[in-house]
């Protein structure tokens, strides 16, 4: 080959490494601005919808200082690393990467949870998941009146139930093979349904409640979310007994309106490691949010926690499993 072609051949290379190294570095010097003020304003709208993507920029940002170190750019190498090491302790403060206890005998109480999606018709994938898994409760998000019809198949097996459909994305519902004592209740001013009940097992009063509030799409959404979250919190705060929380509660555990809740009811997410980062939107894995949770007070633990295999729904259901 003629030295000239050589060197063309040579020289586009370099360019075509240049060019995707200055893509990932000038995406790295992105994240790093996003995670600048998701950080320092994260809590206005619409600036905390940025903190439940901190897993995205944290994989983004250790990325680019990657690069950068590999072409030796030590100022973006050391900005993009401080970055992310910042958004690994904020991430890794909400994600419990301790194993689950030990546990020789069944959890005292399995708990599903499933965003069915309302306008998803695929009843089959639901009642098969809870037939195979046979959980003692089984709580639904966002019923209509044709979802609550399809459940009666399962009368027999959950004759105990608290629901209340609607048309919009709000319905709620709670079967459980046991008794149940409660109701649903409107928590928040927006007026959207929650269901507070209690159920029984071996001696234990376990509550048990269901919610979904309004996702924040706009500032009043933002706010009306964020109340939920407070009036939930003054409710569950001090509740005797084991308390579990289950709920598409559209936020991530980064959300800081999420750990207020937590940090005055004292709940825990039963979810652990990569567990919490996925439950929506099944068909983009690149916009991974874990917006589906299990909450649980002490002196509950947790056995297991699994985020179970598309049911046709737009969220991935979850499956928690504690003891007392």
């Amino acid at each position: 080959m003629a030295p000239e072609a050589e060197e063309g051949r040579e020289l586009s290379r370099s360019r075509s490494s240049v060019s995707v190294g200055g893509l990932i570095t000038a995406g790295g010097w992105l994240a790093l601005l996003l995670a600048v003020i998701s950080v320092v304003g994260q809590r206005r709208w619409p600036v905390e919808l940025i903190t439940h993507f901190w897993p995205q920029l944290l994989v983004t940002l250790l990325c680019s200082s990657l690069v950068a170190c590999l072409s030796r750019s030590w100022r973006s190498a050391a900005a993009h690393g401080a970055g992310g090491a910042v958004l690994l302790v904020l991430v890794g403060q909400s994600v419990d990467f301790r194993p689950a206890p030990v546990q020789e005998q069944a959890p005292d109480l399995t708990a599903l949870f499933v965003n069915v999606e309302r306008s998803n018709t695929d009843y089959s994938g639901v009642i098969g998941t809870i037939r195979t898994l046979r959980p003692h409760v089984v709580a639904l998000a966002e019923i209509d009146d044709a979802w609550l019809e399809a459940t009666e198949v399962l009368r027999d097996d959950y004759p105990h139930r608290i629901a209340l459909p609607r048309d919009d994305n709000f319905g709620i519902a709670l079967l459980s093979r046991l008794p149940l004592q409660g109701a649903v209740e409107f928590i928040g001013s927006v007026g959207l349904p929650s269901i507070v009940a209690t159920v029984r097992i071996d001696s234990v009063t376990w509550r048990i409640v269901v919610t979904h509030p309004i996702p924040p799409f706009n500032a009043f959404a933002f706010d009306s979310r964020n109340e939920q979250f407070a009036a939930l919190a003054e409710e569950l705060a001090g509740a005797p007994g084991p308390t579990v929380l289950l709920g598409d509660l559209n936020a991530t555990l980064w959300s800081p309106y999420l750990r207020d809740l937590q940090r005055t009811t004292g709940l825990r997410s039963a979810s652990s490691g990569l567990n919490a980062l996925y439950t929506w939107p099944t068909g983009l894995p690149i916009l991974a949010l874990g917006l589906d949770h299990c909450l649980y007070s002490e002196p509950a633990y947790v056995v297991g926690y699994h985020v179970l295999a598309s049911v046709g729904s737009d969220h991935f259901p979850i499956l928690c499993e504690l003891s007392r």
